[in-house]
């Protein structure tokens, strides 16, 4: 059983980070069209300097988590509620509304076909409403994960190419059901 340390940044919450510097056009699509639709319980995988406002974004900051595997960058995640450890080992008491995985296949650790197929099984089992990825590299080789299951059984909200990022962001045609001990 994996072993997380749940932290807290030191971002307090009545001072709003600001990320309004972010020039990057992906980013600035992250923080103005796809955050503030995410009502309800939402896991960010994977932080870093520019994701330190993105909490503030969500209509419910408070159920705003994130995880990432370095400790040191636990200072850029959630204020409420931020885990240190592997995605693919974390196992909560209960369901995501939203995940989001971007960024997240460009790292090193993420370069064969079957851990990028455990991470979006894991995501679908911890999901319950939308899930959000954004390979970085070789788009034409993500083309044929969205027409697999677990994919192919959502429907598209967004899809598009956005500096050079494939952003897919897609809705459970079940709606309300996740993998998470049973529980829907």
């Amino acid at each position: 059983m994996a072993v997380f340390a749940v932290m807290r940044n030191t971002v307090p919450t009545n001072r709003i980070p600001d990320c309004s510097c972010n020039s990057q056009n992906d980013r600035r699509w992250l923080e103005q069209e796809y955050l503030p639709q995410l009502v309800g319980r939402v896991l960010y995988v994977g932080v870093s300097s520019y994701t330190t406002c993105y909490w503030n974004r969500v209509p419910e900051p408070e159920k705003f988590e994130t995880i990432d595997l370095a400790e040191n960058r636990a200072c850029f995640g959630s204020p409420f509620r931020h885990y240190v450890g592997n995605f693919l080992e974390l196992t909560p008491a209960c369901c995501y509304d939203h995940i989001a995985l971007y960024g997240l296949f460009e790292h090193p650790w993420v370069t064969d076909p079957d851990t990028t197929r455990q991470i979006i099984e894991h995501a679908d089992r911890l999901a319950r409403r939308t899930v959000l990825f954004g390979p970085r590299e070789n788009l034409g080789s993500w083309e044929p994960l969205f027409h697999r299951k677990p994919l192919s059984e959502y429907t598209v909200v967004f899809k598009g190419v956005i500096d050079n990022n494939l952003i897919w962001w897609g809705s459970k045609l079940w709606a309300g059901y996740c993998g998470v001990r049973g529980m829907p």
